[in-house]
């Protein structure tokens, strides 16, 4: 589900980014170069990273139906080598320099970016300008990337969130192009010649359809001289390119019922809109926030919490240059759809006939600000969104966005309602496990049975007690002022630990409160309480109802949620700094004073068991699941991350209320601060709040794990098109001194142009995605193995991966390999911990797993001081045993036919 509204994802499709109606962060410098290249410049020196973007406007929209997805195989092309560099070391070249290359292709867009350490700057621009200016596109090579990407073809018809939203734009759409599947077809990639993608190359990658975005710690003056030594001597040329024809008004109403393995319903609601440059877009936004922006939205309390319709469901607004779509989305796990529609299509009707509360309106635009903030944490979404607004028509509309959001009023709302949101410009999507057991509609009996639901909510609509908001009185921390200052701790007299890291340059705070003892406590009769526990204290206290929790929180801008693993529990808090002691009140009484109500607990055991039914959805995560049960088996680590349904549905309120008291005591808490806070408000606040926290020592996981005496196999057969599968070799844990030496062997074999990738993607091109990594917890660790194959490769993939990693001993790592991986690891270790809420997190998950909290600042420096021979002497000791687990899905098979 595209549940989380996560407003710079929107930005990133729609190109507009917003301001308090001041730049917040440093200025944009803008230069075209003589050939037509547009460069955009941002310095931002609060982390050493920086990122660079060549977006090319040119996607999925410019392609004709005979090209439908050759802007995506191209842009799998552009990394694979040019006339100085072979193929493999663009991307060999970047993680030597600390730093990672990736790519995406969109409806309007191809945007190639890199993020680097910033004393890499220099070496990251020769690299870029290299791809798009020499670009090979190598027949053979052409040749296996097309296989490739068949793969990918293949993985996203086994996504069922990502292939049911694309079979609803193909119903909703007649003409526009964003009807088709989108990647094109096995056949139709299958056939491409390097004419085919060299002559789109040449028609669309021109310097005057290009804009390069750096965001970072760079010096304007200086990049600019770089940019233009490397980028100014590319030859202008003719753009020539297509445009999507334009869809005509919906003016009927549609609705169509799919099936197929799948584990849950998946609902669509969809209505045409206007484009993010129209007027009406920022009303839709708001709106957008208002139906589903939180737990205190409209779709989330009437349709989740009172009427118990769906288990998750949101809003969402798809925007583009010229059109938008607006999306309700629900999951449910055994009910009838129809009762679901109604309800999303009556709630839609209260916008049209009363106001939205002056309330509403102001947790909404406060959200959208505090997620704004949070946009400008990391470098490479930053340097996206600038690019995409200047490919709109110029990169300065990005400081109009808050200002036009507050120009929002409730009658904006209202009549956006009514001239959007007719059922006649509605499509629904249903998308349900094969049973017979639902009942069958045409088109026009569900239109009639909506209009009449529609009908019946408006004679018997009582309008609403008008909610009214006062400003609380703002309880602030930190200030702009203040110095920046290195992770600090203390240990409170009650035994509490807390952390905290001063970052003053945005406005924002973000919490970690992390308790000892994760699932590790659990058996197969209680499996999933930790995780049913947090949920459920956070709707409703002694002092709170759900309701108020959600409202009170989301009013100010801030988020509480919660966090669970196998060595901990916890919760998280987010905030503007301006009023984050209002919002650190309530999340401290959320932590204390839980209570647990039945009806509450009710909808989050159905919450949790949608959760396990989406992960068993997954291809890409549930096989590592898979995976962890064979290894660990019976051992609490083997245990499914969000439990077992059986053990769930016997699970009491008093189990709640004991797990709860177990872990929620002040020797076992570690609570981290980050951002525009000092460490006296962090230590004053929590005193203050967190006071009447029962007193105890911390819960001590030491219990052995399971050694493996031979290979162990889970798997499960479902119809997909692809297998999917992970294996694992025990490994250790955190605080072991191999742990960093196998952080550096993961970098050697996995990522881009690393041998696992080569030697199962690049040299045989069996699957679009492979990868390894050690992950480690408080007892041991696991290095983890994970590709996704057609079923007939699953075999022969999985031997050549177990070579590469038990193959080590004879074909060691060479020095050149080693560099590399060092400086990769450290590199991308800074640029992971541009924002707070992963600082946060990682500093009160390593205090309490033993490693300490100071590791996390030490460690680009550990990682350097890691040796050859150490990585050498950790592959020989842990990938020589024979034995090892794999978890899998077997795929029987399955294809997208190409539209009739």
């Amino acid at each position: 589900m595209r549940a989380i509204k996560l407003l710079v994802l929107l930005l990133v499709v729609s190109g507009i980014i917003f301001s308090c109606g001041e730049k917040p962060v440093g200025n944009v410098a803008k230069k075209v170069l003589d050939n037509g290249l547009t460069v955009l410049i941002k310095e931002d020196h609060s982390s050493p990273v920086v990122s660079i973007v060549t977006y090319v406007s040119a996607g999925y929209f410019n392609e004709p139906d005979s090209l439908t997805g050759i802007a995506h195989l191209l842009e799998h092309m552009y990394f694979k080598g040019t006339e100085r560099r072979g193929v493999g070391d663009l991307a060999r070249e970047t993680r030597e320099a600390g730093g990672y290359l990736n790519a995406g292709t969109s409806y309007e867009r191809t945007a190639y970016y890199t993020s680097l350490p910033s004393y890499s700057f220099e070496q990251g621009l020769d690299i870029q300008s290299d791809a798009l200016v020499n670009s090979a596109i190598d027949p053979e090579e052409l040749a296996k990337e097309s296989k490739v990407v068949i793969q990918e073809i293949k993985r996203k018809l086994d996504n069922p969130d990502a292939f049911s939203y694309e079979k609803l734009l193909d119903l909703a759409f007649d003409k526009h192009r964003i009807r088709r599947w989108r990647m094109g077809y096995e056949d139709q990639v299958a056939g491409w010649s390097r004419d085919h993608l060299y002559t789109f190359y040449q028609d669309h990658y021109r310097p005057e359809n290009i804009v390069l975005s750096v965001v970072g710690d760079v010096n304007t003056d200086e990049a600019f001289e770089l940019i233009e030594k490397y980028y100014g001597n590319i030859e202008r040329g003719e753009i020539k390119t297509e445009y999507s024809p334009v869809e005509p008004p919906q003016t009927q109403f549609k609705y169509r019922r799919m099936t197929g393995d799948v584990n849950r319903n998946l609902i669509y609601v969809g209505f045409h809109t206007p484009g993010g440059l129209h007027d009406d877009a920022y009303a839709l936004m708001v709106m957008d926030y208002i139906l589903s922006g939180g737990r205190a939205s409209r779709f989330y309390q009437e349709i989740r919490e009172k009427k118990q319709l769906a288990q998750s469901i949101s809003s969402y607004y798809d925007i583009y240059k010229d059109f938008g779509y607006f999306t309700a989305s629900a999951e449910q796990n055994e009910q009838e759809p129809l009762e679901l529609l109604k309800s999303v299509f009556q709630e839609i009707e209260r916008l049209k006939i009363e106001s939205v509360t002056e309330a509403e309106l102001t947790r909404a635009i406060n959200q959208l600000e505090s997620t704004y903030l949070h946009s400008f944490e990391e470098v490479n979404g930053l340097a996206i969104t600038m690019a995409m607004n200047e490919a709109y028509g110029d990169y300065a509309m990005a400081f109009e966005y808050i200002d036009k959001l507050r120009k929002v009023t409730p009658a904006d709302i209202e009549r956006v309602a009514n001239k959007y949101f007719d059922i006649t410009n509605a499509t629904i999507l249903e998308y349900l496990p094969k049973t017979d057991e639902h009942q069958d509609y045409t088109a026009k009996q569900m239109q009639a049975l909506i209009y009449d639901a529609v009908g019946e909510f408006k004679a018997r609509f009582v309008p609403g007690e008008e909610q009214k908001y006062t400003d609380a009185e703002a309880l602030g921390v930190g200030g702009s002022q203040l110095p920046d200052k290195e992770s600090q701790s203390a240990t409170l007299a009650n035994g509490i630990t807390v952390v905290c890291k001063e970052n003053h340059s945005v406005p924002l705070v973000s919490v970690a409160a992390y308790f000892n003892g994760g699932t590790f406590v659990e058996t197969k009769e209680d499996a999933g309480v930790t995780f049913l526990m947090a949920k459920t204290a956070i709707k409703g206290t002694e002092n709170m109802t759900a309701l108020e929790i959600a409202e009170k929180t989301e009013i100010l801008g801030s988020n509480i949620g919660y966090d669970i693993d196998d060595d901990y529990f916890g919760f998280t808090f987010e905030s503007m700094s301006r009023n984050f002691e209002s919002g650190f009140s309530i999340f401290s009484d959320v932590i204390l004073n839980p209570i647990f109500p039945v009806d509450e607990m009710t909808k989050e055991r159905e919450y949790q068991i949608a959760v396990i039914k989406r992960q068993k959805d997954s291809m890409s995560s549930y096989p590592t699941e898979l995976c962890m049960q064979a290894l660990y088996e019976n051992h609490p680590y083997g245990l499914p991350s969000a439990g077992i349904e059986e053990a769930i549905n016997e699970l009491t309120i008093e189990d709640l209320k004991k797990r709860h008291q177990r872990g929620v005591k002040t020797g076992n808490l570690v609570i981290t601060f980050v951002g525009d806070i000092t460490l006296d408000e962090a230590k004053s606040l929590t005193e203050k709040y967190l006071a009447d926290m029962q007193l105890g020592e911390r819960d001590m996981i030491n219990e052995p794990y399971p050694q493996l005496s031979s290979i162990h196999t889970k798997v499960e057969n479902r119809e997909k098109a692809q297998t999917a599968q992970s294996f694992a070799f025990i490994t250790c844990n955190y605080s072991n001194p191999d742990h960093q030496p196998l952080k550096v062997l993961q970098n050697i074999v996995s990522g881009m142009g690393a041998r696992l990738h080569y030697q199962v993607r690049e040299s045989r091109s069996l699957a679009y995605t492979v990868y390894g990594y050690q992950s480690a917890a408080t007892l041991a660790g696991s290095f983890i193995c994970y590709m996704a194959t057609s079923p007939e490769n699953a075999l022969a993939a999985r031997n050549i991966a177990v070579d590469v990693l038990t193959g080590l001993k004879d074909d060691p790592p060479t020095e050149e390999e080693f560099k590399r991986s060092v400086n990769y690891t450290a590199g991308s270790f800074s640029i992971y911990l541009q924002t707070n809420a992963r600082q946060a997190d990682l500093y009160s998950r390593w205090e309490l797993a033993g490693k300490g909290y100071k590791s996390v600042d030490t460690y680009p420096d550990d990682i350097r001081k890691v040796t050859q021979a150490q990585v050498l002497e950790v592959a020989n000791k842990y990938f020589s045993t024979p034995n090892y687990a794999v978890g899998m899905i077997e795929g029987v098979g399955a294809s997208v036919k190409q539209r009739e």
